[in-house]
């Protein structure tokens, strides 16, 4: 077969010039080999807050405890840090670093060894090497942590 670069100067009405179109079967086969890559996703739970489920859901009832998830991406370019939890203050004293009102909506349960830094350096990574923050949003329970990933560029 010959490809496109091989395509005769001049054609007469008899030639035929034959240009390769690889099948779409091989087009998906090629762009997966190009983009092909290893990603390594560690999920995190660093702590807990308890409310009432009815201030973050209509109609729900009663108090639900969720986790605070904290993600760390390996990428071929470098370590991303998908959210950072809680801030350390937290654990000793919440109304001081969240204020009254939301210490008083929600129980916080976050103990040392909980932070994200404890979190990364617990599997062999340094918080001093990630090179990206993501935030999702500006919540207390999604940046508390930021200040303890020195490098990074959010």
């Amino acid at each position: 077969m010959q490809n496109s670069a091989a395509v005769p100067k001049s054609i007469g009405n008899n030639d035929h010039a034959r240009i390769h179109t690889p099948s779409p079967a091989r087009l998906v086969r090629d762009r997966r080999q190009v983009l092909a890559m290893t990603i390594k996703l560690y999920a995190f739970t660093c702590g807990t807050v308890t409310g009432d489920f009815g201030r973050l859901l209509q109609g729900g009832e009663g108090n639900i405890t969720l986790p605070v998830p904290v993600y760390l991406i390996e990428h071929r370019n470098g370590l991303a840090l998908f959210d950072t939890g809680l801030h350390p203050d937290c654990q000793r004293d919440p109304p001081g670093r969240l204020g009254a009102r939301l210490a008083e909506l929600f129980q916080i349960k976050f103990r040392a060894g909980d932070e994200v830094s404890a979190r990364l350096a617990a599997i062999g990574r340094d918080p001093a090497e990630i090179d990206l923050l993501i935030n999702s949003h500006f919540h207390f329970d999604h940046v508390g942590g930021n200040a303890l990933i020195p490098n990074a560029t959010s």
